[in-house]
């Protein structure tokens, strides 16, 4: 049996033997059952009725696109210049140091000029900033037929859980 089957999922034939309103439950679940050396390499934990939340944070400005944009050309310019700089016989050490930061300022400088022009280009583009998160109103614990019936015995004592242990056969 796979363990992951693309077009069923990693566990779709597998019996749900708890559900848990929230994943930290779930995972001391999973936690309580290697504990307990059930193999849990037969055992996963599945979302049920995910939900994409995206959380919007403020507007996409000038300021904050030429920022965000700046750090990323600081961060390049300086991986380029430390790695130029060790090309120095001489002194590598030393010239990377300083070829590292040339490069991060000369980096944030057309990172935030080149974040800018593009934040001014009207292109459709989002204007705002936001965050995505998944939130899933059920975690169910599923395990492999073999070991279904002592996960759900395990379990059993987990006041947490809405138990399916009448679904697993022993």
């Amino acid at each position: 049996m796979p363990l992951f089957d693309r077009t069923t999922g990693v566990t779709a034939n597998w019996p749900v033997v708890a559900s848990y309103s929230a994943y930290d439950d779930a995972e001391r679940a999973v936690d309580s059952l290697a504990g307990a050396a059930l193999p849990v390499e037969r055992v996963a934990i599945a979302a049920r009725d995910l939900h994409v939340v995206e959380r919007v944070t403020g507007r996409r400005t000038y300021g904050r696109a030429a920022v965000s944009s700046g750090l990323a050309g600081a961060a390049i310019g300086a991986m380029f210049g430390f790695l130029l700089g060790l090309l120095n016989l001489a002194e590598p050490l030393v010239a990377s140091l300083w070829l590292a930061i040339y490069g991060a300022l000369l980096g944030a400088a057309i990172g935030a000029l080149v974040g800018a022009a593009t934040r001014a280009i009207p292109s459709g583009a989002r204007q705002f900033v936001s965050r995505r998160s998944f939130d899933a109103d059920r975690y169910e614990i599923r395990a492999a037929p073999d070991v279904a019936a002592r996960a759900a015995e395990l379990l059993g004592r987990d006041r947490n859980a809405r138990l399916f242990a009448h679904e697993v056969r022993a």
